[in-house]
C-alpha cells in the first residue's frame, strides 16, 4: 500500500450541509489506501484496476496521430450500447510536438473550410478535440478520430442536456502574426488567421470534423468550463485567470447556442471588495456564508481590444482566482478556483441558483477553502460520481490526485499519479455509473477505470 497523509477531514465540514452538496449522508465500509502500481501510471485503491484505451502517438482510425495534451472530456450513451467520449487537448499552434499530422504532406491535405484557423497552413490551430467510440463488452476504442481542428488550448468545457458536448479554447489570442509568451519552445511566432478565446459546439454523432463554428456570443475570454442549466439553457462559465469571473449565457434560443443571447458577469451584493481570493489579509472571504448573487450585463462580449473581464470589473463583477471545472450537482453549481485562498491551495465555490430554495436571487458560498496541500492542492477539472459525491482532479505536478469529497466534507484520495509529473484531468462516469475515464495530460495516456464502486456508495 502506498503511504498517504491527506488529512481525512476538512475542519469545516458541516459547510457543505449548508450548500447542499446532497441530502444523504455517507459512510465508507472501507479505508480507501491506495496501491502502488507497477507500471508507473496511476495509484488506486485495492481491487480497482485501469485499462490504457489511448495514447499519444498512436496512430488513429482517421489516419491521423492521437494529439497530445488530452485536458476535458466526456462520455455519451450510444443506443447500441457503445460509448462515445469526446476529449480535449489543450494544444498551442507551435506544439509540433503534440500535433496530428504524420507529417507536412498530411498537413498539407486538410479541408482549410472544416479547420477553424488554418495558420496560413504553417501554424493551424492544433488543439480541439478527438472523439473514441468505445466498446465497454470487449473494452476496446473501435473508433478514434478528429473531430475539431483549428482551435487553441482547448483545456475543459463541458455537455449540454441536448447532447453535445461545449469546448473551451483558454485562451484570447488576436489574429496575426505574434510571438507568443511560452519561452519554453524554439518556435514562438504563430500565424493566425482568426480570433480565439471562443466555445465550440461538438455532436458525438459527427463522424470527422465538425463544422468549426465559434460561439462569439458566449464571449471571448480564457474559457475554462461550462455548465448548463437544463430547464432554461442557461450557460454558467468559468473563466482562467488569476483575476478571472464568472459568467452565464442566457441564450435566445434554448438548445440552440448559435442563435446569440445575452453574457453576464456575476456580482455580489453585499461584498464590498468583489474579491474572493483571500490572497490579502485585509478582508477574508468567509467560508459558509451565503452572498446574493446579482448578474451584470456585458455590452460587448466580443471585445478585441480591451479584454472582457476588464468591462466586467468596471461595473463591479466579483474576481476569482481562476476559476476552473465545474460540475451540476442536485441543481447546484460547483467550481474550482485552482489558485484561490491564503495559500494558493485551491477553492471550491457553489451557486445556488434561486429556484432551488424557492427565493428569487442566487446565492454564491465559498465551500472549500483548502488550507494544507496535503488535503486539497490546485483544483482544477470536476465531477459529480453516482452516487452522490464530487470527484475533483488536481493539477499539481507530482502530487496530482482525484480526490473525493463527500457530503460531510471528508476528502478521501481516490487515485495518485505521483509519476510523470503531470495533472489528471477529464474524470467522467458513463451512464451506468461502472466505467470512470480519466487523462493524465503527460504523456497524453486516456484510462477506463472500474472496481468495486459499491463499496464506495453505501449508505449510513
Amino acid at each position: 500500500m502506498r503511504s498517504w497523509t491527506r488529512r481525512r477531514f476538512l475542519q469545516t465540514s458541516a459547510t457543505f450541509f449548508g450548500a447542499g452538496l446532497t441530502h444523504k449522508v455517507w459512510s465508507r465500509g472501507v479505508t480507501l489506501d491506495l496501491v502502488a502500481d507497477p507500471n508507473q501510471l496511476i495509484d488506486l485503491p485495492d481491487g480497482f484496476s485501469y485499462q490504457v484505451i489511448s495514447e499519444n502517438g498512436a496512430m488513429m482510425s482517421d489516419g491521423y496521430k492521437v494529439p497530445g495534451l488530452a485536458d476535458g472530456m466526456a462520455a455519451f450513451s450510444r443506443q447500441d450500447g457503445r460509448i462515445v467520449l469526446i476529449r480535449n487537448h489543450e494544444i498551442m499552434p507551435f506544439e509540433f510536438h503534440y500535433q496530428p499530422f504524420i507529417d507536412d504532406a498530411q498537413k498539407a491535405r486538410l479541408n482549410p473550410e472544416l479547420v477553424y484557423d488554418y495558420g496560413g497552413g504553417e501554424t493551424p490551430g492544433l488543439g480541439g478535440t478527438t472523439t473514441l467510440v468505445f466498446n465497454p463488452k470487449t473494452k476496446t476504442v473501435e473508433e478514434e478520430y478528429l473531430s475539431l481542428l483549428g482551435t487553441e488550448v482547448n483545456c475543459a468545457g463541458g455537455t449540454t442536456p441536448w447532447g453535445t458536448w461545449v469546448s473551451c479554447e483558454e485562451t484570447s489570442n488576436k489574429a496575426g502574426v505574434g510571438t507568443d509568451e511560452v519561452k519554453r519552445f524554439r518556435l514562438l511566432r504563430s500565424t493566425r488567421e482568426k480570433n480565439h478565446g471562443y466555445n465550440f459546439e461538438v455532436s458525438p454523432d459527427s463522424k470527422g470534423l465538425s463544422q468549426p463554428i465559434p460561439l462569439q456570443a458566449m464571449g471571448r475570454f480564457d474559457h475554462e468550463a461550462i455548465a448548463v442549466e437544463p430547464k432554461t439553457g442557461t450557460v454558467y462559465q468559468t473563466e482562467d485567470r488569476n483575476d478571472g469571473l464568472f459568467y452565464r449565457f442566457l441564450p435566445k434560443q434554448p438548445g440552440n447556442l448559435t442563435q446569440g443571447g445575452k453574457l453576464q458577469a456575476l456580482t455580489l451584493k453585499n461584498w464590498s471588495s468583489q474579491d474572493t481570493r483571500n490572497w490579502s489579509a485585509k478582508q477574508t472571504f468567509p467560508l459558509n456564508q451565503r452572498f446574493e448573487a446579482q448578474w451584470i450585463t456585458m455590452e460587448d462580449p466580443n471585445a478585441l481590444e480591451t479584454e472582457l473581464r476588464f468591462q466586467g470589473k468596471k461595473k463591479n463583477a466579483t474576481i476569482f482566482a481562476r476559476a476552473e471545472g465545474i460540475c451540476v450537482h442536485d441543481g447546484r453549481y460547483y467550481f474550482t478556483c485552482t489558485t484561490g485562498g491564503k495559500n494558493k491551495h485551491g477553492q471550491i465555490f457553489c451557486l445556488t441558483p434561486g429556484a432551488i430554495n424557492g427565493d428569487s436571487a442566487d446565492h454564491l458560498t465559498l465551500v472549500v477553502e483548502s488550507q494544507n496541500p496535503e488535503d486539497l492542492r490546485r483544483p482544477d477539472n470536476i465531477t459529480s460520481t453516482p452516487w452522490g459525491d464530487i470527484f475533483v482532479c488536481e493539477d499539481a505536478g507530482d502530487k496530482s490526485s482525484l480526490i473525493g469529497l463527500t457530503a460531510e466534507g471528508q476528502l478521501y484520495p481516490f487515485a495518485h499519479a505521483p509519476y510523470k509529473g503531470s495533472e489528471l484531468a477529464g474524470a467522467c462516469f458513463d451512464a451506468t455509473g461502472q466505467l470512470l475515464f480519466i487523462n493524465i495530460q503527460q504523456p497524453g495516456i486516456t484510462l477506463v477505470i472500474t472496481g468495486p464502486w459499491d463499496k464506495l456508495s453505501k449508505t449510513g
